[in-house]
């Protein structure tokens, strides 16, 4: 699910996206919004959003979200990060 918020919110903008899905489908999303991507600074998959549409490199997106700078020092998010970063380029 992750993948598709990240690639439903890389091209349309928040009311395109509300037009778009459904009242159950926007609950799910808003539910995976929620989920944290970063687990030492609990960062949500929400605050990645901007940083995803911009950079390439999960150390673009570190720098703006602050991920990559807690307890694991990106051992954690990185793989995830990375992961989000290929799916938004498909």
């Amino acid at each position: 699910m992750a993948e598709l918020v990240v690639g439903i919110l890389s091209v349309v903008d928040e009311q395109e996206f509300s037009e778009m899905v459904s009242d159950e489908n926007r609950e799910k999303m808003i539910k995976q919004l929620a989920s944290i991507v970063c687990i030492c600074k609990g960062i949500p998959l929400s605050r990645f959003l901007p940083a995803l549409r911009s950079c390439e490199t999960v150390e673009c997106v570190d720098k703006q979200v602050g991920s990559g700078s807690g307890g694991c020092a990106g051992q954690r998010c990185g793989p995830r990060i990375k992961k989000l970063l290929s799916k938004r380029k498909r």
